[in-house]
């Protein structure tokens, strides 16, 4: 993957973090394939699956929170319109009598 290919990819600098670390294993003509594969599983044990994790968990949680803001907000409206319209209905009644 060139560079080009991974700045697109990546979207915070910790993806561009691993995703350099990454190519650095795989570019390393020092170390066999059985080796790269071992360090590629470890930075993914180790940090790419917890970033991730934490990512999905905060995305969850952010959504949650916004769909109970979004359908609090929902309701707290529709029982402002329903006390406006007593209000208007009182204020009628008490313009008869």
């Amino acid at each position: 993957m060139s560079k080009s290919n991974a700045s697109v990819l990546s979207e915070t600098p910790v993806e561009d973090d691993l995703l350099s670390k990454l190519n650095k294993i795989n570019n390393n003509k020092d170390i066999d394939n059985k080796d790269k594969i071992a360090e590629m599983s470890k930075l993914f044990t180790e940090s790419m699956i917890p970033f991730y994790k934490e990512q999905c968990k905060n995305v969850v949680e952010g959504s949650a929170h916004q769909s109970f803001e979004d359908a609090l907000n929902s309701d707290m409206k529709a029982k402002s319109a329903r006390a406006d319209m007593i209000i208007q209905k009182y204020q009628v009644l008490s313009m008869e009598y």
